[in-house]
């Protein structure tokens, strides 16, 4: 039996993911020269299953919405594939990978937006902490970081924010400035999250880290900064 499935891709190959994003290739050889792993993290496209029926086992779940909820239920068919299903992936819409190096997680990347969407937070990641995240990993996070740069990544608003920390934790000097922003064309203003990502990722090119200091309620982060 031969079926498409599409959706979340959750044993994809990092082979398969740089059959579609070629250019990532270059990218992976030269964090292995560098000892970082690359481990694809999240996926979604569209694959095709050839199953045999004769030895597959199938498992179906009903699923129902809370009461407060108002999403329509719906049947989940799952199949261990082992030796009893051949997958082939015919596209990829969203990929992520982990960068990993001497088992701490350096990093988050989005290949199909070549964002760095996260960084191992100094002040949040209990291993600092204990001694098992040293000054040679954040060295060694900023120096990935400046790599993929170099190669059109840009650094999401939480990402930047985190390598200000990184930075700070190093020693690096910081400063604070106020910026007072004017509307004068409506049409172009974007979220406060793009809005800061834009700022910050100018802001690297000219050496500098941003890392926000005032409070923002939750719906700020989704809503143009109007007033």
């Amino acid at each position: 039996m031969l079926v498409k499935v599409k959706g979340d891709l959750v044993s994809i190959s990092l082979e398969d993911l740089i059959n579609f994003y070629p250019w990532f290739k270059n990218i992976v050889e030269e964090l292995k020269k560098l000892e970082v792993n690359v481990e694809p993290f999240k996926a979604k496209g569209l694959a095709e299953v050839e199953i045999d029926c004769n030895r597959a086992v199938f498992e179906i779940e009903h699923i129902t919405p809370p009461p407060e909820e108002e999403w329509k239920p719906y049947y989940r068919l799952e199949i261990k594939v082992n030796n009893v299903a051949k997958i082939r992936v015919l596209n990829v819409d969203e990929a992520q990978v982990r960068l990993w190096w001497n088992n701490v997680e350096l990093a988050t990347i989005n290949l199909s937006s070549k964002t760095i969407e996260s960084l191992t937070d100094p002040s949040w990641d209990l291993r600092l902490s204990k001694g098992e995240i040293r000054f040679r990993d954040l060295r060694r996070i900023v120096k990935i970081v400046s790599y993929l740069r170099g190669k059109g990544f840009t650094l999401s608003k939480y990402a930047a924010e985190t390598l200000a920390k990184i930075h700070e934790k190093m020693g690096a000097k910081s400063f604070e400035i106020r910026l007072k922003l004017t509307i004068i064309d409506q049409e172009k203003v974007p979220s406060y999250n793009e809005l800061l990502k834009h700022i910050s990722n100018i802001l690297v090119d000219k050496g500098l880290a941003v890392e926000e200091t005032r409070g923002t309620r939750l719906i700020e982060m989704f809503e143009k900064p109007l007033p």
